[in-house]
């Protein structure tokens, strides 16, 4: 490696350390990943073979429109990756432990009662009408209450809404 290109290295280094959640032993289990999917040897990822890792790692094909990467952009991509699982888990941790606030009894489950209680905890006077409203969005079919999972994908479908709507 000539002098030249350790400092390219470092200096696209310290910038994926610094923009990614990617620490330097991320960064060096990646390289043979991308020499594997280089394919043609060429030091790039086309489209096909960054497709070919995206589904490989359980994420479509089509996640992000790649047209070609070299290795310091296939970090950066991989680095995005790993800030989304990082905040999907973060928003389903956080989703749950509201459930569990709100579920003060311990039943496991939610009805409207147990959603109108909690919100006035936090100040929101909505009447008997609106939180069974409420509820019933949140009810599997045929049910008078919800469960965890109910909750969490309600609230996270119910916030890209929102994101998209603003986008």
């Amino acid at each position: 490696m000539t002098r030249e290109s350790k400092h390219a290295k470092a200096g696209w280094e310290r910038e994926i350390l610094l923009t990614t959640p990617l620490t330097k032993e991320d960064i060096l289990k990646i390289k043979p990943i991308f020499v594997f999917f280089d394919t043609d040897n060429d030091g790039f990822l086309n489209p096909n073979e960054c497709a070919l890792v995206f589904n490989q790692l359980g994420f479509p094909g089509n996640t992000m429109a790649v047209t070609l990467t070299d290795f310091p952009g296939f970090c950066r991509l991989v680095g995005i990756l790993k800030r989304r699982a990082r905040e999907k888990d973060a928003l389903d941790g956080a989703l749950r432990h509201t459930f569990h606030l709100m579920d003060s009894v311990g039943t496991e489950s939610l009805t409207s009662i147990d959603l109108r209680r909690y919100l006035r905890t936090l100040g929101i006077r909505i009447s008997e009408e609106q939180s069974d409203r409420i509820a019933e969005l949140l009810y599997p079919e045929d049910q008078t209450s919800f469960n965890e999972d109910c909750f969490v994908e309600f609230m996270k479908s119910q916030l890209a809404q929102m994101q998209n709507s603003f986008l």
